[in-house]
């Protein structure tokens, strides 16, 4: 299923499509697909999933975690806009190298790694 266009809006002004040209995040936008999750779902289990898309959430919220002796650390907080995934591709051999939970019933954007991959060797800022 595609993304709504008021997606676009949310991820646009967030680091790190904000240094993308307009017309190549628009290009991009469509280049996405959204899954439905639903609430206290784990997405990425760390060090046990591989990440195959870079995931951003479009609606609802998350939270992302390191985990070590059944203890939670290192604990963020996703909102709409915000990504995932890219650190485990970039630098763990898509190993996921943190937990992603949605706490409420979310929408995740997901771009195929390739595309992402692409992005990353085509504009240097994308990958900071």
């Amino acid at each position: 299923m595609k993304p709504q266009e008021s997606h676009l809006n949310k991820m646009i002004e967030k680091p790190p499509f904000s240094f993308l040209p307009k017309p190549v995040m628009k290009d991009l936008f469509n280049q996405f697909s959204n899954s439905k999750i639903d609430k206290d779902t784990i997405v990425i289990s760390q060090e046990v999933s591989s990440v195959e898309k870079f995931l951003v959430l479009s609606e609802g919220t998350a939270q992302y975690y390191y985990e070590h002796h059944n203890t939670k650390t290192l604990r963020g907080r996703l909102r709409e806009g915000d990504n995932f995934g890219g650190i485990s591709i970039l630098l763990n051999d898509s190993v996921a190298i943190r937990t992603l939970e949605v706490f409420a019933n979310s929408t995740i954007l997901e771009l195929d790694v390739d595309i992402f991959l692409k992005l990353c060797t085509e504009y240097d800022e994308f990958q900071s």
